[in-house]
């Protein structure tokens, strides 16, 4: 008897030990830091919920923090698995924060693609009443807010693939444990630089730049470390180091990515190798590019690689809605648009870009409806919906001063409100967007900071110019708070521009041999090189007359280019500085000595002051638009005397024709 009592107590331990519990904020699930914003009297918004393979999840609990104040008589908060309403929960009219929590079981979701979706509904007993739907807000905080997974580990645990795991990299389920790079490689540059791709890669497929990374050179297979590992080299380095078996070694015939053997004791070890290190790098680049989805098996040889493109925005550029969204149906959610712009450019106070919408909705009285432009969050324009009885599609334009956009990643929204049927709640306004909807930007022009410049994390977006081909950063190998830091300066500006950058140099080396160089460690004072002088051609003396003039009317007046709107807190301390290292616009930003907090409060910080630089002189010798640009810029009434002095000169050359006829 005492036999059967004893089985059955580990029984029952071993499965309460196997029950476990994962929580994840939103800020990780949604790839985002600041609140969501549900507007208007109905919005829809999707959750994703991460299940990774090997998780038998018995129920999902979601913990909302809701801040929600309108002048209506209710406010209703849907809960739905696809079409399936799942809840409906009154949220109150008050002052500060609320919280809600529910708790359903995991069968209802979708077995692919599980997401919850959150609709927001305002509602109001007065069938007579008008409500101003622009007005209406619901707030939902998205570090407070979070979903769990109540799940134990099935049978398939340990047959994972490449496709889990970057699953596991997208779910944010170990947002709390370091990533763990294992190097076998040993020349130390080639070494930093893999790390770097690694960096990049998990970053953009996490969504977070909030991740911790832990670097290590080791040529022997180490104990079980908390969190996901990442061992990258030769397939001999290791096989020597006993990171792989004869039989992976094998495997690896050209540039691999695999799944290590989790028997090993850690729970995700990804495998990045090659017959040679040239191979190796060729699989760490594909790993850092987040063009490609890995497949759903255990590992894969590279044979074909996507190149790597920048995706920020081109001056003058036209883009079809397309390029950047799915979205066709703007019933229930706001048409939301990622534009990626480069660093270190100027507009014109007066410069628009414009969106034209071909949109087809239901039916609205003048007045009854209106759409509402932001920019980063931040209301830009509106235009009131029409209707028309010779036409199915309305056009609208709307413009967004270019001013408002930054360098990186901009988020623009366009807001739809129609009228509410209030005796009919379950009766939307409907709008479809065509597929020829495009946006048009404006021009711009580029420009080098100056010494007087305050550096800005901003100003680090550089480094994702052309793929990172163009910068170079320094840092001491053997300084473990500067690989910390270089980490983080990775994670941010892949992050904040969405962009991959292989061609980006790592080195210890404080020599500088690129046109932007970032050196973390500090660097001997010497005199800038300065270019021998050359005979050069009145043309070429006429053009630098004219960018000397452009440029300095562009630096004594850039507050006209940085409004308010782009004022952030200014930065904790002066921890970085420009230097100009000669006359061809080549430049450093050299920083001081710091800690780990210091340098990740300045990456959150970013300078309050206007930014003072010169114009590219490197694009006027690549592009002569450029230059009519910059004087345009800089003298907006030269477009002005330039169209008269066009007009008249046509109406000389036809006054002269009609003369000849006589």
């Amino acid at each position: 008897m005492n036999k059967f009592i004893i089985a059955f107590l580990l029984l029952f331990a071993c499965a309460v030990q196997a029950e476990k519990t994962v929580k994840i904020p939103l800020t990780y699930a949604m790839d985002t830091k600041e609140d969501i914003v549900l507007r208007g009297q109905s919005q829809i918004m999707p959750i994703p919920i991460s299940i990774l393979d090997g998780q038998e999840v018995e129920n999902v609990r979601l913990s909302l923090a809701i801040y929600n104040n309108n002048i209506v008589d209710s406010t209703v908060l849907w809960l739905a698995a696809g079409n399936r309403s799942l809840a409906n929960i009154e949220v109150k009219q008050r002052h500060q924060f609320q919280y809600i929590e529910a708790t359903f079981p995991a069968g209802l979701l979708s077995k692919e693609n599980p997401s919850l979706n959150l609709r927001i509904q305002h509602l109001s007993n007065d069938p007579n009443l008008v409500i101003d739907t622009t007005g209406l807000n619901t707030t939902i905080n998205v570090k407070a807010s979070f979903y769990e997974l109540n799940y134990q580990e099935s049978g398939t645990f340990n047959q994972k693939t490449l496709a889990s795991f970057e699953e596991m990299m997208r779910s944010g389920q170990h947002h709390d444990a370091p990533i763990h790079m294992i190097s076998a490689i040993t020349d130390t540059d080639l070494s930093l630089s893999l790390a770097a791709y690694l960096v990049q890669g998990w970053t953009l497929k996490s969504g977070s730049e909030d991740y911790q990374f832990d670097y290590r050179m080791e040529s022997k297979y180490g104990e079980r470390r908390l969190g996901p590992v990442i061992v990258y080299g030769t397939s001999d380095a290791l096989l020597n180091a006993g990171w792989v078996d004869q039989e992976t070694h094998k495997a690896v015939s050209g540039p691999y990515l695999g799944i290590g053997d989790s028997t090993k004791g850690d729970e995700w070890l990804l495998i990045i190798s090659g017959k040679n290190e040239r191979e190796v790098k060729r699989a760490a680049k594909v790993f850092a590019n987040n063009m490609r989805r890995f497949p759903e098996r255990g590992s894969m040889v590279v044979v074909n690689e996507d190149n790597v493109i920048d995706r920020s925005l081109k001056s003058e550029a036209t883009y079809l809605m397309s390029e950047f969204t799915e979205q066709t149906d703007l019933t229930d959610s706001p048409l939301e648009l990622d534009l990626v712009m480069p660093s270190n450019i100027l507009f014109s106070d007066e410069d628009n870009a414009k969106i034209n919408l071909l949109l087809s909705h239901s039916r609205v009285a003048p007045g009854a409806g209106s759409m509402i432009l932001r920019v980063n969050g931040e209301y830009a324009n509106s235009l009131p919906l029409r209707s028309s009885y010779w036409r199915d599609t309305q056009h609208y334009r709307l413009n967004i001063p270019m001013r408002k956009f930054t360098p990186g990643i901009n988020r623009v929204s366009v807001e739809i409100y129609g009228p509410v049927d209030v005796q009919n709640q379950d009766r939307r306004f409907a709008v479809y967007m065509s597929e020829k909807s495009n946006l048009r930007l404006s021009s711009w022009v580029k420009f080098i900071p100056t010494e007087g410049h305050k550096v800005s994390a901003h100003d680090f977006f550089a480094i994702a110019d052309d793929c990172g081909k163009q910068a170079q950063i320094s840092v001491d190998k053997k300084d473990p708070v500067q690989l910390a830091n270089l980490w983080r300066l990775l994670s941010y500006v892949s992050h904040r521009t969405h962009k991959a950058m292989p061609g980006l140099m790592i080195t210890g080396e404080t020599e500088q041999r690129r046109p932007f160089h970032i050196s973390l460690t500090e660097i001997e004072v010497a005199e800038p090189y300065i270019l021998p002088a050359q005979n050069v051609s009145r043309w070429d003396g006429l053009k630098t007359h004219l960018f000397d003039f452009v440029a300095g009317k562009g630096e004594a007046e850039q507050e006209n280019f940085y409004t308010s709107d782009m004022m952030f807190s200014e930065p904790t301390s002066e921890l970085a500085t420009i230097k100009h290292t000669n006359q061809e616009g080549w430049y450093r930003i050299q920083f001081a000595e710091t800690t780990y907090e210091k340098f990740d409060d300045f990456m959150r910080s970013e300078s309050s002051s206007a930014p003072t630089g010169v114009l590219s002189e490197r694009e006027f010798s690549s592009s002569t638009s450029q230059f009519f640009k910059a004087a345009f810029i800089g003298y907006p009434a030269g477009l002005s005397i330039l169209a008269l002095f066009i007009i008249w000169w046509m109406s000389a050359f036809v006054s002269r024709a009609l003369e000849a006829r006589k």
